[in-house]
């Protein structure tokens, strides 16, 4: 039996071959696009704890429930529907000087930052064992996606403050967009550009409300953020009424 042989490279069909960098808010791949720019601490930490619920005591908390102040808000909900474990996660004014991309903190100094706060709110700080306090980076917006072969998404090119929780789904967005544009247009630079077109006015939208943390704030229509549909938007300029 003759073995099978790989094909040379010459033998190979041509592939038209582009990096797409998923990276992150320290992305190698956009400094290879648009040069140097390092994420910057806003000013603000979060503070994260889990644990199990029935160090409550038998108090029942409001369910997936955000809690507001004046400088600082704190959202509270229960892992599974069984709700056996309890979790917190926060954004208040702090200071950080650490190397580490997280840290642990004393249930004092959240308490401290959220002394005020509701008696439900104060309780389930208290009885968390263990916190942990995580800096909240950003980045310089940048109105450059792609350069050559490379391509940019997510975070990598349009960080997002975490107050909308909508960074993942942003970039997964931006995958989909990409994919089509790829498929749609004749070359790799008209993809690029198609798709920077089709998104920025979406992600920047959602970038200054995420930063402004006032979605779900007052009563508001959900829907330009949950109702977009990557998959259908028209792609190009006219995409910015589906925003």
């Amino acid at each position: 039996m003759s073995k099978s042989r790989r094909p040379t490279l010459e033998q190979m069909p041509a592939i038209s071959v582009v990096v797409i960098g998923a990276d992150g808010v320290n992305s190698k791949v956009r400094e290879a696009v648009v040069g140097p720019s390092t994420s910057r601490f806003t000013g603000a930490v979060a503070h994260r704890a889990i644990y199990p619920s029935a160090l409550l005591d038998g108090m029942q908390v409001r369910n997936c429930t955000k809690w507001w102040g004046p400088n600082s808000h704190i959202l509270i909900y229960y892992i599974e529907q069984s709700r056996e474990e309890i979790y917190l996660v926060t954004s208040a004014k702090g200071a950080w000087h650490s190397q580490a991309s997280w840290e642990f903190c004393t249930r004092e100094e959240v308490a401290d930052a959220f002394d005020g706060f509701h008696p439900e709110v104060r309780k389930v700080i208290d009885t968390a064992p263990q916190i942990t306090k995580w800096p909240i980076l950003d980045i310089e917006p940048i109105d450059t996606w792609s350069k050559d072969r490379l391509v940019l998404l997510g975070d990598a090119c349009h960080a997002m403050m975490p107050y909308m929780a909508s960074g993942a789904a942003m970039a997964i967005e931006d995958a989909a967009v990409l994919t089509r544009c790829l498929i749609q247009a004749d070359d790799y630079p008209d993809a690029f550009s198609l798709y920077q077109t089709t998104r920025m006015p979406r992600v920047s939208k959602v970038q200054r409300i995420s930063a402004e943390n006032s979605f779900l704030r007052y009563p508001t229509d959900p829907t330009w953020v949950f109702g977009y549909d990557a998959v259908s938007v028209p792609l190009g300029s006219d995409s910015v009424s589906g925003v």
